[in-house]
């Protein structure tokens, strides 16, 4: 998964399964199917909100402290240039995730910790 692929997901169940799957290390999930063949995975199936509820994605911020990582949110609501809610992750001995700015806390957090864990600074 590349930066820019991270970057224009939104808030919903792609998002939380990625989260699921990549940040919370579970095993890729047996996606139910319609019958027809289609994949059917409704938002309240199996996996938490992680993208829209900020309890639930605090779970994964606590995942990221539990590898070493500490993170870092800031407010920009007020910001003129690029509001919203700013994140990252970062270790004390050095290296950070890149700062991630997104509407939302939730997804801002998402997105930070999947991009930490995709492009190598939770390791």
């Amino acid at each position: 998964m590349t930066h820019d692929e991270v970057m224009a997901m939104m808030p919903g169940p792609e998002l939380d399964r990625e989260v699921y799957r990549v940040v919370l290390g579970s095993p890729s999930l047996a996606v139910p199917t319609d019958i027809n063949g289609h994949p059917f995975f409704p938002d309240d199936y199996l996996i938490p909100h992680y993208s829209a509820d900020i309890a639930a994605a605090w779970l994964v911020a606590e995942e990221m402290a539990a590898r070493g990582l500490r993170v870092v949110v800031e407010d920009w609501r007020d910001d003129t240039k690029n509001p919203g809610w700013a994140v990252y992750f970062f270790r004390q001995s050095g290296g950070s995730s890149k700062q991630i700015v997104a509407e939302t806390l939730p997804l801002a957090v998402c997105r930070a910790a999947l991009l930490a864990v995709v492009e190598g600074a939770s390791s």
